[in-house]
């Protein structure tokens, strides 16, 4: 069967729906696990069934870390649009790192929500905390459809893992899951068992919450094993991470328990990646334990999915699945899914989907049963399982139930038609009458009509502050606004002043040094009557500087708090900062802000003992105001753990008997911190050294490079003058040549010289002896002779040119 036919969901006629799938992880992606290998069975068994699959993919490694484009193409293949999560466009500084991933979510949402019908998010991380938020405050996704799917949460894997919470970011996680479900519009889970589980620990369901079998897409049913016949396992593959929760310890104490069959010695395979066991290496464990076994063992690494079920199929293996969780072991179900031999130790989930016939499969979390059930394998054989979970009616009860999931109604007040509460602004200053200016400035702008001021300064001793006061004071009057006037009693008196003064129901507290967005008070309004919150604390937008906001391009990030969790509330105020918007009744009954002087952390005080004693706290993850930041502020100059100390206050009085736990946690965190700082400093020191080592090898890279340049040049050069050398040899052997020519020539002329010589006096003798002719009488008689033949033969050519003539 190479795909399912398409269900209902894409009818002839109707457009196709459109969900997407917010997960941390992904088959494929990463090391591989359940959470992964669900979601991508569940976007593409969609896409099979005609919707327009999108998974949004929030890595908790940088997706840059691994090639995504070869992940893209192959989801692209099945009908799935994978996008890894963008980064804002405005920087987002939001920790911890829970809580950094599901702001981004929402702000990503926030901009693609017109292309989905639904969304699905994925309990690991909660991812959709902050999206799911703004949506039961009305900000956001009033008509799409926002559901969690539920199968492994983080803190529980974490301890059913054995290992301590070390983290804090493990409990901002637990947080953040727990109110993405509280919030959600419909809840999914991987089995009841695991609802059951965690409604019994104290979390909170919508009524869409139910269970559904995990679905079973197109591309695995091909690696079906179709063998039906009883055989003796020839290898007994133990088949997820080397971790606790997967009953690793287990499978090893029934190992031991076991002696070689009569019919073979099966081979142990570990099957799944390395993860951690007894604070050391899975592998290392496994190594250790394996050291006393009669069998031959193997660890075969990390594997992607589809190839570790092909393994599977392909030789007489029986796998073993084991789970400490309430959940579903997508592992074992994969098996009986596609007929591999497997037993699951624990996962009591995975009795709900299996036909009755199977469920023998499952063994209890004990290794001598597990022993005994291995022992009965290698003496009489095992068998696949003949009863297949169906994956039809499964796919089509997810097509139904997301078709099905719609947003809860708003059951409050909707605030745009009801009478607009009065609200006064709770503004307090001490010397800082510029600030103070662009902050009146903000207020003015407000688009909220029903407001008021109160500003307490706080004992200003400059001229310039008073002064300021004195020109604005016509202009309250005028509206209707107070300034009090009171010697400097630090913050919280000032606060609470400003409350005792107040005509409003309720009360927006700013300092002179922030600025309101113009939609602050509207906003804060809007939320508090839809919500019922008796406090509400915001998102805002940091920035530095004396300058008002404001402008294209401004250095500035979003920090959102997480919100009201208690947990880590022992350890940081993740609450808010004290621009809050408070209900004036629960201020009153809870007595307002502590008054100390010099100690910081009054409104942490606050808001922890507002939680404590069950008033409502909402976080609003828009920004609604900017949190100006100076070095002179007051965390600057007053100690911080005398603040520390002050915000543990309200726990000590709820929990007087964990008193000194809650000091020395809260102290041993404030010391782990202080260690992470100094390690933090020396990493940025090592940065900073490496940094100017990889200089200095470049610089030196540079000189060596230079020194080669050089060198070549030299051995340029010194093949130039072995040139000239040879050149210089070769002249030198002509010259010599030349010089040789020169001797010959110069010993040939002297001969020459000596022949002419000796020719010179042979020509005088010769002169000599013809003078001495000339003067002979013979030579005279010669002469004569001569002369007279000469007239001779001119007279005979003359008488020879007459008889010419005359003939």
């Amino acid at each position: 069967m190479d795909s399912l036919p398409a269900s209902g969901s894409s009818a002839p006629g109707r457009a196709r729906p459109r969900i997407c799938l917010a997960t941390l992880e992904l088959a494929g992606f990463g090391p591989s696990s359940g959470l992964g290998s669900l979601v991508s069975s569940l976007a593409e068994t969609l896409a099979e069934a005609g919707w327009e699959a999108t998974v949004v993919l929030a890595a908790e490694q940088p997706v840059d870390s691994l090639p995504l484009a070869p992940l893209v193409e192959a989801y692209a293949r099945r009908g799935i649009r994978l996008t890894p999560l963008p980064e804002p466009a405005e920087r987002c500084l939001v920790w911890p790192r829970s809580s950094s991933r599901a702001y981004k979510t929402y702000r990503w949402l926030r901009e693609q929500a017109a292309g989905f019908d639904r969304v699905l998010f994925c309990d690991r991380g909660g991812l959709g905390y902050y999206s799911l938020l703004a949506k039961h405050q009305g900000l956001a996704f009033e008509k799409l459809p926002l559901g969690v799917l539920v199968h492994s949460p983080t803190l529980r894997r974490t301890l059913e893992n054995d290992e301590l919470v070390e983290d804090h970011d493990l409990l901002a996680a637990d947080f953040l899951e727990r109110e993405s479900v509280r919030l959600a519009d419909g809840v999914v889970a991987s089995s009841a068992a695991l609802l059951q589980t965690l409604k019994a620990e104290g979390w909170s369901f919508p009524e869409a919450c139910r269970s559904l079998a995990p679905p079973l897409p197109a591309s695995l049913l091909p690696l079906g094993n179709e063998n039906k016949e009883t055989f003796v396992p020839e290898e007994i593959v133990f088949f997820g991470p080397l971790e606790s929760r997967k009953r690793l310890r287990l499978f090893c104490d029934a190992v031991d328990r076991l002696e070689p069959s009569g019919k073979g010695r099966p081979r142990i395979v570990f099957l799944g990646r390395c993860g951690r066991i007894e604070s050391q290496p899975g592998r290392d464990y496994v190594a250790r334990r394996a050291a006393r076994w009669a069998f031959a063992w193997e660890w075969l690494d990390e594997r992607e999915r589809t190839e570790a079920l092909g393994y599977l199929r392909r030789g007489k293996c029986l796998v073993i699945v084991g789970s400490t969780a309430q959940g579903l072991p997508l592992a074992a179900w994969e098996c009986a899914s596609l007929g591999i031999p497997f037993l699951c130790v624990g996962g009591e989930g995975l009795a709900e989907t299996l036909p009755e016939t199977e469920r023998k499969r499952i063994v209890s979390a004990d290794p001598n049963a597990l022993a005994a059930r291995l022992r009965e394998a290698l003496d009489l054989g095992t068998v696949a399982p003949q009863a297949h979970p169906d994956p039809f009616p499964v796919r089509d009860t997810w097509a139904r139930w997301l078709e099905g999931l719609s947003s809860r109604d708003a059951s409050d007040q909707n605030p745009e038609k009801a009478d607009l509460p009065s609200v006064t602004v709770c503004l307090v200053h001490h010397d800082r009458p510029v600030l103070l200016a662009q902050a009146l400035d903000s207020l003015r702008a407000q688009d909220y009509p029903n407001f008021e001021i109160v500003l307490v300064d706080d004992g200003s001793t400059t001229s310039e502050a008073r002064d300021f006061l004195d020109r604005i004071e016509p202009e309250f009057a005028k509206r209707g606004w107070r300034i009090i006037r009171q010697p400097n009693l630090y913050l919280g008196a000032a606060r609470n002043r400003a409350a005792r003064e107040a005509k409003g129901k309720f009360l927006l507290f700013m300092d002179d040094d922030n600025l309101a967005e113009p939609h602050e008070i509207s906003t804060f309004v809007r939320v508090a009557l839809r919500t019922g919150a008796a406090i509400l604390t915001t998102a805002q937008r940091d920035f530095e500087g004396k300058e008002p906001f404001g402008g294209e391009g401004r250095n500035h990030s979003i920090f959102a708090p997480l919100g009201p969790s208690l947990s880590l509330g022992v350890l940081w105020n993740l609450f808010g900062d004290a621009n809050a918007f408070v209900r004036r009744d629960a201020f009153e009954a809870l007595g307002g802000f502590t008054e100390e002087r010099s100690v910081p952390c009054d409104d942490w005080e606050f808001f922890a003992r507002a939680a404590l004693a069950g008033f409502r706290l909402e976080m609003i993850p828009e920004p609604l105001f900017w949190y100006r930041r100076s070095a002179d502020g007051m965390l600057g100059s007053t100690s911080l753990a005398a603040g520390m100390l002050r915000a543990l206050r309200p726990y000590r009085e709820v929990f007087p008997s964990l008193s000194g736990a809650l000091l020395l946690a809260q102290g041993k965190f404030a010391q782990a911190e202080a260690f992470w700082r100094e390690g933090d400093a020396a990493r940025q020191d090592l940065d900073a050294a490496r940094h100017e080592l990889e200089a200095t090898r470049q610089d030196l890279d540079a000189a060596r490079h230079e020194l080669e340049a050089t060198r070549q040049d030299l051995d340029a050069a010194r093949h130039e003058l072995e040139a000239t050398r040879l050149d210089l040899d070769a002249a030198r052997h002509e010259l010599e040549a030349t010089r040789l020519d020169l001797e010959a020539t110069r010993e040939q002329r002297d001969r020459v010289r000596n022949i002419l010589n000796q020719k010179e006096q042979e020509l005088w003798e010769a002169r000599d002896e013809l003078s001495r002719i000339h003067r002979s009488r013979i030579w005279r008689l010669g002469v004569r002779l001569r002369r007279w033949e000469q007239k001779l033969r001119n007279a005979r050519r003359t008488l020879f040119h007459r008889s010419e003539k005359s003939a």
